[in-house]
């Protein structure tokens, strides 16, 4: 009895030290192995997202991404890698609003990312969703963006919002594209909205005529601002008068781009 006592003892203090180490070395060092091969599948996962971006298939990085954020459903980088690839899907429907849906997740993470608001102003734009284009516009010109482009942005967005009945956005609209050129003289769309909103809805064509005057004097030398005065010129209230002056600008775009189609047609 008292060898088999001695034996036993041995033996469960044996047994207290494997299980010592395993729960002080095995256990953590498990974890540890699991942690570092998560952090590995992500690395792996994003890279070849990127690597499949680079090649030409947005479509298929898109499928890599979103294999790995369905367990990782609020990984900041992997939201923004899907969202960079979505902008450049997105041509309508589903697939614009599945882009705004990414964008709204990663603002709820990192409020102050001034990329992923201008990048929902535009998406919103896109989908002629004008009434959240313009709450979009606003957040981002109230978080600090304060150039010449974040007023165009939110210009059209009220222009879109006017055209829906709101006859007060039509006149915010042509202030926001006032700033904007104030910032960037000669900007082609933005002069020539400002001009057809000013000839169309403000009910001052001298106005529009003066900033169709100021675009080419800021692009002397340019085929899309005298295409623009083409335009201009062509859609008027009378525009067999302005026929002489909007051939005029077809052959000067023509002459300062010969090779241009827009032009020519």
């Amino acid at each position: 009895g008292r060898d088999d006592e001695i034996i036993s003892r041995r033996l469960n203090v044996r047994g207290l030290v494997i299980l010592a180490v395993v729960v002080l070395v095995i256990v953590p060092g498990f974890f540890a192995l699991k942690a570092f091969q998560g952090r590995a599948g992500q690395s792996s996962y994003l890279n070849e997202a990127k690597k499949t971006i680079e090649a030409g298939r947005p479509d298929l990085a898109l499928r890599y991404v979103n294999d790995y954020l369905q367990r990782n459903p609020t990984n900041l980088e992997a939201l923004d890698l899907k969202s960079k690839i979505l902008v450049g899907l997105a041509r309508e429907g589903p697939a614009v609003e599945e882009a705004i849906r990414v964008q709204n997740q990663i603002l709820a993470q990192a409020p102050d990312r001034k990329d992923a608001r201008k990048r929902l102003v535009e998406l919103n734009l896109k989908g002629r969703l004008y009434r959240a284009a313009q709450v979009a516009a606003e957040a981002y010109l109230k978080g600090g963006a304060d150039d010449a482009e974040a007023h165009r942005l939110m210009a059209q967005a009220l222009e879109g919002v006017g055209f829906l009945g709101d006859a007060p956005a039509l006149e915010r609209a042509m202030e926001e594209y006032e700033t904007a050129e104030k910032m960037e003289p000669g900007d082609v769309i933005g002069a020539e909205r400002l001009a057809y909103l000013y000839r169309t809805k403000g009910n001052n064509p001298k106005r529009a005529q003066q900033v169709m005057d100021s675009l080419l004097k800021y692009n002397p030398n340019s085929a899309p601002a005298r295409l623009a005065r083409f335009r201009f010129y062509l859609t008027g209230s009378d525009p067999q008068s302005n026929m002489t002056l909007a051939l005029a600008e077809i052959d000067a775009a023509i002459k300062i781009a010969p090779g241009d189609l827009e032009a020519r047609l």
